[in-house]
């Protein structure tokens, strides 16, 4: 399976497979990933190049990108490598996303010794943020290799939790600048 974009107003057809690896001269965006093709107007082409002048701008200007993962919203995430560099963009196009909660509450995770993904480089106006690559190695992969790992993973995950609880300031300082997830913001989503 794959997809196939016309530009009307520009006058190209592309043909993509289902996950290709692509160069940052490549035009793979979320829209492809959602099959949303039909009247874009060409912004797939405009959303690639604001793409690629940020990694250029960041240092990741000819970067192999591959698609990392999708989810129902409008944001992606490619994993970049560069020779031996590897990092995460993830790709979350205004309006429909913001980027700025996921920052803070990754600094506020950092601030509390926990594990966040470092942040390279952002871009607030365009949704686009560089981040560290931790790799392929998550819980589920790590015990359908290691299935006796089971108790000992679920209890650092616990473990976690707790110390989030414990340690988290719900009275002000980075919180405050968290939109709430109430209700409403649960059936906007």
């Amino acid at each position: 399976a794959g997809a196939t974009v016309t530009c009307r107003r520009r006058g190209w057809t592309s043909r993509f497979p289902s996950r290709p690896a692509m160069t940052p001269a490549g035009l793979f965006s979320t829209a492809i990933q959602h099959g949303r093709t039909d009247g874009m107007n060409c912004a797939m082409d405009e959303r690639s190049a604001q793409i690629d002048v940020f990694l250029q701008r960041n240092g990741w200007g000819g970067a192999t990108r591959s698609l990392l993962a999708a989810d129902a919203s409008f944001r992606s995430y490619d994993r970049l490598r560069l020779g031996a560099r590897r990092a995460v963009l993830m790709n979350a196009p205004p309006p429909q996303e913001d980027i700025r909660a996921f920052v803070i509450i990754g600094g506020m995770l950092e601030k509390l010794n926990l594990s966040a993904p470092i942040v390279f480089a952002k871009d607030d106006a365009l949704g686009l943020v560089l981040l560290e690559d931790f790799g392929d190695s998550t819980y589920s992969r790590i015990l359908e290799d290691a299935p006796a790992r089971e108790c000992e993973l679920y209890a650092l995950a616990v473990d976690v939790l707790i110390a989030l609880h414990r340690r988290f300031d719900q009275r002000g300082g980075d919180n405050a600048r968290i939109p709430r997830y109430d209700d409403q913001r649960l059936l906007d989503e």
